[in-house]
């Protein structure tokens, strides 16, 4: 079968969904050991493991592209291109995944996460009351299972985007 513009959309979006939902999968593995550990404010290892499964992910996931579905070569903006929609696809699982969590299996987690917030933005000095409260109130009202995917998707593809941009110079392999 000759590779058309479609063809190779269609193999695109495979592979980007194939891989998305394995990093998707290994971020919502870490949120749910932060969720059985109770971390609600993070912990440095939770935050750093999950910075380097999603680093690791991109790294990965855009390797195995180059090398399975493009012959050995890669440019700079296709691995770019693949490692942002990877991480749209995978903040759609991780953002699903925290949207129940947070409104099915345990509602009061929010709760909990925004006492642990509102304790440290305390313990930093550097807001009143005043400001505690109201950014609390803004965060509380944008918690719906729609906007958690939102936020989610929005966050992860330019995280996504920001970590291609360098990973894309190291993986790109032009055809000579």
């Amino acid at each position: 079968m000759e590779n058309t513009p479609l063809t190779d959309r269609k193999a695109l979006l495979k592979i980007t969904a194939t891989y998305g939902a394995y990093l998707g999968a290994a971020l919502v593995a870490i949120s749910f050991a932060d969720y059985l550990l109770n971390i609600y404010g993070g912990s440095t290892l939770i935050n750093t493991l999950s910075y380097a499964v999603f680093i690791g992910g991109i790294v990965w996931a855009t390797l195995a592209y180059r090398n399975n579905a493009k012959g050995g070569y890669i440019s700079y903006g296709q691995a770019l291109r693949f490692g942002t929609a990877l991480c749209a696809f995978a903040a759609v699982i991780l953002g699903a995944y925290t949207a129940i969590l947070v409104n099915v299996v345990d509602p009061a987690y929010l709760e909990k996460s925004f006492e642990v917030a509102m304790q440290q933005m305390a313990d930093s000095g550097e807001y009143t009351e005043d400001e505690i409260d109201l950014a609390m109130s803004a965060s509380r009202a944008m918690m719906t299972p729609v906007s958690i995917v939102v936020f989610s998707v929005i966050t992860y593809s330019l995280l996504g985007f920001f970590v291609s941009l360098i990973t894309s110079a190291f993986i790109k392999k032009e055809k000579n």
